[in-house]
Protein backbone atom coordinates (compact mmCIF):
# COMPACT_ATOMS: atom_id res chain seq x y z
CA UNK A 1 0.00 0.00 0.00
CA UNK A 2 1.38 3.38 -1.01
CA UNK A 3 1.13 6.25 1.43
CA UNK A 4 0.75 9.82 0.33
CA UNK A 5 2.68 12.44 2.25
CA UNK A 6 0.83 15.73 2.20
CA UNK A 7 3.57 17.92 3.58
CA UNK A 8 6.94 18.29 1.94
CA UNK A 9 9.99 16.89 3.62
CA UNK A 10 11.55 20.10 4.84
CA UNK A 11 13.94 18.82 7.51
CA UNK A 12 17.48 19.79 6.57
CA UNK A 13 19.92 16.90 6.36
CA UNK A 14 22.83 17.32 8.75
CA UNK A 15 26.38 16.34 7.86
CA UNK A 16 29.65 15.93 9.70
CA UNK A 17 32.39 17.69 7.72
CA UNK A 18 35.99 16.63 8.25
CA UNK A 19 39.03 18.70 7.15
CA UNK A 20 42.29 17.12 6.04
CA UNK A 21 45.23 17.64 8.41
CA UNK A 22 47.92 17.77 5.71
CA UNK A 23 45.94 19.51 2.96
CA UNK A 24 43.55 21.91 4.70
CA UNK A 25 41.45 22.37 1.52
CA UNK A 26 40.31 18.72 1.44
CA UNK A 27 36.92 17.92 2.94
CA UNK A 28 35.05 14.70 3.64
CA UNK A 29 31.32 14.73 4.47
CA UNK A 30 29.33 11.97 6.16
CA UNK A 31 25.87 11.85 7.70
CA UNK A 32 25.80 13.33 11.16
CA UNK A 33 27.02 10.76 13.69
CA UNK A 34 28.16 8.25 11.07
CA UNK A 35 31.88 8.86 11.77
CA UNK A 36 34.59 8.22 9.17
CA UNK A 37 34.41 5.30 6.72
CA UNK A 38 36.44 2.24 7.77
CA UNK A 39 39.09 2.71 5.05
CA UNK A 40 39.83 6.33 6.11
CA UNK A 41 42.47 6.93 8.80
CA UNK A 42 41.09 9.12 11.61
CA UNK A 43 44.54 10.59 12.31
CA UNK A 44 44.45 12.34 8.90
CA UNK A 45 41.10 14.14 9.44
CA UNK A 46 39.68 16.70 11.91
CA UNK A 47 35.96 17.27 12.53
CA UNK A 48 35.06 20.88 11.69
CA UNK A 49 32.69 23.06 13.71
CA UNK A 50 29.21 23.10 12.17
CA UNK A 51 29.13 26.84 11.49
CA UNK A 52 32.44 26.77 9.54
CA UNK A 53 31.68 23.73 7.40
CA UNK A 54 30.71 24.33 3.76
CA UNK A 55 29.00 21.41 2.00
CA UNK A 56 29.42 20.39 -1.65
CA UNK A 57 26.26 20.73 -3.74
CA UNK A 58 26.32 17.01 -4.69
CA UNK A 59 26.98 15.80 -1.13
CA UNK A 60 23.51 14.30 -0.64
CA UNK A 61 23.78 12.21 -3.83
CA UNK A 62 27.32 11.00 -3.08
CA UNK A 63 26.57 10.18 0.56
CA UNK A 64 23.47 8.22 -0.47
CA UNK A 65 25.52 6.19 -2.96
CA UNK A 66 28.82 5.71 -1.09
CA UNK A 67 28.22 6.83 2.49
CA UNK A 68 30.65 9.75 2.20
CA UNK A 69 31.62 12.61 -0.10
CA UNK A 70 35.14 13.89 -0.82
CA UNK A 71 35.53 17.44 -2.10
CA UNK A 72 38.08 20.25 -2.13
CA UNK A 73 37.64 23.92 -1.34
CA UNK A 74 38.90 26.15 -4.16
CA UNK A 75 39.34 29.86 -3.60
CA UNK A 76 38.44 31.92 -6.65
CA UNK A 77 40.26 35.10 -7.62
Amino acid sequence: MLRCYRGGMTEKIKYDIFRGRKDRTLRLATLSGAKLPAHISPKDWVLMPVENAPVHSDAARDIAAKGYCFFQIVVGD
